[in-house]
């Protein structure tokens, strides 16, 4: 018989990894440019709904040691990662996957997606894309019947 305490040992280690997960992005993201971007190297110059480009990390003002130092700490400290997967500026410029994964291999996120959500909806309120959290979810989508999504809110799809 297991007690209530150990039932919620397999969550906790699922929600650890995904902890570490988000800690190597921001851990990345906090690397250096190689020298001060310019405004060009921000713009995207294609379509993104047609699918997604890779480009050298250089051009995208990054250091190609901090990514190889990245990847061993992924192979050496974090085994269980089965992949990843880094954009700046709209271009892939690091992807790697582990236990013969691939861009296909689909993945148990959980609840980590809110997280994620909640990071991007608070760069859409920043840059004026979205009003604030309290904004209803049919007036991003053209909902061409609003009453189907009357009173849900983002704030409310980020806190279910």
């Amino acid at each position: 018989m297991s007690t209530p305490r150990l039932s919620l040992l397999p969550r906790l280690i699922k929600s650890l990894w995904a902890v570490n997960a988000v800690f190597s992005v921001l851990l990345l993201s906090a690397c250096q440019p190689l020298h001060t971007p310019n405004a060009t190297a921000a713009r995207m110059d294609y379509d993104i709904t047609q699918g997604w480009r890779a480009t050298s990390p250089e051009q995208q003002n990054v250091r190609t040691d901090a990514l190889n130092a990245l990847a061993q700490a992924l192979d050496a400290d974090y085994p269980a990662i089965d992949s990843t997967l880094i954009v700046k500026n709209g271009y892939i410029i690091f992807e790697k996957y582990s236990h013969n994964g691939n861009e296909h291999t689909y993945h148990d996120l959980y609840s980590v997606t809110k997280s994620i959500t909640s990071i991007l909806v608070g760069i859409a309120i920043d840059q004026g894309l979205i009003e604030s959290p309290a904004q209803p979810i049919a007036s991003l989508f053209g909902d061409p019947d609003p009453n189907a999504w009357r009173g849900v809110t983002i704030d409310k799809l980020l806190t279910m």
